[in-house]
């Protein structure tokens, strides 16, 4: 068996061919044998143009070499009359290739080796570089062009015997002298050929990977939720990382895609923001989306009722008795077209208990709701103390597994808030968080800024600025504008999102928010448990790459 990198399931590969490659060299190739998939790579020409190149899979041998591969589905012919290839596509439709489908693995094989011979300081290595043309779906009938031999050639049969059509494919290619790999070559090759498995440098290629696998699990939590299609009310519990705002912004879309008025309700104002950017314009005025304070302030303008636009003197019971009373007066002489027949929340678990009541009132009709969900998480309580949910939502139903963050982020949170970790199986691994200590506010943000310019350098890690997120538990460093080097970063969440600038936020502002690389700054001994609620929201908020730094608080 094959160790195959990224260290993947061969069944998440999406291109047929490729996937049904990958499984051959996991199954049938040697343990010895590393394969690389879909390796990509630029060549500098003379006039200074940058050209992007791909090789499907770089196979190294420690007993033999380094082999590049190129895959093509479907059935493939060669026309000797005009030196053409021809695939044959689904549904009998021929395709003329543009490019000798050989040709590209023997240019990566030459491009590729000459990088190799000269990080290795020798221009003749004493191991075999070698290139293949694999079409696993087909067999090859008919003549070859001159330069390509059978040896060079996978077909259908050949790759259920992979292990041999890689050691045949090397026998041709081996010249006198050429040996096994020594660990130093072996070691060479990776670090030339494979940067982008290091920490930082290409990180944005390690992240665009991790991203695609993380959608699919996101779409088979959609498969859960249609399981429960038939409740119509029901709360929904999950952990960080579970799905809990993608599958109530899918329950609120395919409400109001029946015909139903819906509202999308969360928390935090940033959330809603976002949320809206997800409405699709055909949904306008059916999906409406609002935070509770917003919301409150909706009802009292479409009732003509009186609504104060902040709380008046930090009143402690403004949000908690005030407001609420407010939007129950509101709804009760509101034109009942404002109404909603759905009523989705995300966020639940930062409700007041004193809210539900109110809530009632947004429904056309309390005693035969067309749908009421409300998606929570306990961990994440950091404004109330307790949950008392309506008594009418069945469940809960229970969302475990996280789908959001790769396994190591989603480890690390879960010992935060104390419970056992699950991950999809195909969940990408990512790298450890990284803990780091600092005598000062100052100190941190200069660690911080550390890892910014790594991240978003173009020649290391190539990250966008809207993937990035610097977090902090001080409202008063997170209103100021800096620049770590050339990088702009900003407390402008508009800007973020638009990638004009890294962004700089508190764990609170920022939560339900979600960024690929996150670094958390806190004060050290913060240990109350809404530090820790809090520390679990800011960590899990980190997709891909998580640092966390502490420092002493003067």
């Amino acid at each position: 068996m094959a160790r195959l990198f990224p260290k993947i399931d061969p069944s998440e590969i999406e291109n047929g061919a490729e996937r049904a490659v990958a499984q051959a060299l996991v199954s049938g190739a040697h343990t010895r044998i590393d394969a690389y998939h879909s390796f990509q790579y630029v060549k500098l020409h003379n006039r200074g143009i940058v050209q992007e190149r791909e090789c499907d899979f770089v196979v190294i041998d420690p007993e033999n070499g380094v082999l590049f591969v190129e895959v093509k589905g479907g059935s493939l012919a060669y026309n000797p009359d005009d030196h053409t290839w021809v695939r044959q596509l689904t549904g009998g439709r021929l395709e003329v290739l543009k490019r000798d489908p050989f040709d590209q693995a023997r240019t990566a094989m030459h491009e590729l080796s000459d990088r190799i011979a000269e990080n290795l300081g020798d221009s003749r290595p004493s191991f075999t570089f070698g290139s293949a043309l694999a079409f696993p779906n087909a067999r090859f009938t008919g003549t070859l062009p001159q330069g390509l031999l059978p040896e060079m050639l996978w077909d259908a049969e050949g790759c259920r015997d992979i292990g041999t059509c890689i050691q045949q494919t090397f026998d041709r290619f081996r010249r006198p002298g050429h040996g096994r790999l020594t660990p130093k070559q072996i070691e060479t090759i990776q670090r030339t050929l494979f940067p982008r498995y290091d920490l930082v440098p290409v990180i944005w290629r390690k992240v665009e990977d991790q991203e695609l696998r993380i959608r699919r699990l996101t779409e088979e939590q959609l498969d859960f939720l249609e399981r429960f299609e038939a409740i119509s009310c029901a709360k929904v519990e999950g952990v960080a990382g579970s799905g809990k705002t993608i599958l109530a912004i899918a329950k609120a879309q395919s409400s109001a895609r029946a015909g139903h008025r819906t509202l999308l309700a969360c928390y935090n104002r940033p959330l809603a923001e976002w949320l809206r950017t997800n409405i699709p314009e055909d949904l306008a005025g059916m999906l409406i989306v609002e935070n509770f304070h917003s919301l409150v302030a909706s009802a009292c303008k479409a009732a003509g009722t009186p609504f104060i636009e902040s709380n008046p003197n930090n009143d402690p019971t403004f949000w908690t008795e005030k407001a609420p009373a407010l939007l129950t007066n509101a709804t009760a002489v509101v034109d009942p077209a404002w109404k909603f027949d759905s009523v989705i929340i995300d966020e639940g678990q930062d409700f007041d208990d004193a809210w539900w009541p109110s809530i009632e009132g947004v429904f056309r009709d309390p005693t035969a709701k067309t749908c009421y969900y409300v998606f929570y998480d306990p961990n994440q309580r950091i404004y109330v103390q307790t949950n008392h949910f309506p008594n009418d939502l069945v469940g809960p139903i229970t969302l475990r597994v996280n789908c959001r963050n790769t396994v190591q982020i989603a480890e690390h949170c879960a010992r935060i808030a104390g419970f056992e970790p699950k991950s999809r199986v195909g969940a990408p691994e990512g790298e450890a968080p990284i803990s780091l200590t600092a005598a000062s506010l100052s100190e941190a943000i200069t660690l911080a800024k550390k890892f910014v310019i790594e991240w978003c350098s173009p020649e290391l890690g190539g990250l966008k600025y809207h993937q990035v997120a610097v977090l902090v538990r001080s409202n008063a460093a997170a209103e100021v504008d800096l620049k770590f080097g050339s990088i702009p970063v900003s407390g402008n969440l508009d800007r973020w999102r638009r990638d004009k600038t890294v962004l700089l936020s508190t764990w609170g502002r920022f939560k339900g928010l979600e960024a690929d690389a996150i670094v958390c700054i806190e004060p050290t001994g913060a240990n109350t448990p809404t530090d820790v609620a809090y520390r679990y929201v800011a960590h899990s908020r980190a997709k891909h790459m998580l640092i966390s730094i502490t420092y002493a608080e003067k």
